[in-house]
């Protein structure tokens, strides 16, 4: 078991090295990338963590990071999210895995969710952590919503605890009995 979690680690390794190294071996980059580049910059200025997207061809609704600020997006989840705001929301959601330290009771009191399993509180934390980071750097932050309701359509996951928390928490966003000063 060792041994397999081992070549994980550096299978990992090898792939998080050569997705950093491979933007120097191309010469040009799409209207796509550059917009991509443009909003994650956005992000990485509010958030202070230096951040670096790319893009694989994929067809599978998808995105994740690795630790230190590398977001992987597929086509698949470009294809579904067309704007800016949403692929802001995509880029503050997945660098809010790396910036989150489970500290997420508070957001759970906020919107009254307590008994849901642990990943989907920590997806739920990444969400609502994503949009704020969306909405700091100049984003929208109901695009959350809009794109949360297209991955429902569009992915095998579940969406809808996720859909309802973060309808849930904007509505409490402007409630002025959770403004603090």
């Amino acid at each position: 078991m060792l041994r397999l979690k081992l070549y994980i680690l550096i299978a990992a390794t090898a792939s998080y090295i050569f997705i950093w190294a491979a933007p120097a071996f191309t010469s040009s980059r799409d209207s796509l990338e550059n917009r991509v580049d443009m909003i994650a910059q956005k992000i990485s200025r509010i958030t202070g963590v230096n951040i670096k997207v790319v893009i694989i061809k994929d067809n599978t609704p998808e995105a994740y990071v690795y630790p230190g600020g590398l977001i992987v997006l597929t086509k698949g989840i470009l294809d579904i999210a067309k704007t800016n705001d949403e692929l802001a929301f995509i880029i503050g959601h997945e660098i809010s895995h790396v910036i989150n330290d489970g500290s997420s009771e508070t957001i759970f009191r906020i919107i009254g969710e307590h008994d849901l399993p642990f990943n989907i509180k920590e997806e739920i934390l990444a969400d609502i952590s994503g949009m704020n980071y969306a909405e700091k750097a100049g984003f929208n932050p109901f695009a959350s919503v809009k794109l949360l309701t297209k991955m429902l359509h569009n992915s095998s996951q579940s969406f809808d605890e996720r859909l309802e928390a973060m309808s849930r928490f904007l509505s409490n966003k402007w409630d002025p009995y959770y403004w603090t000063e």
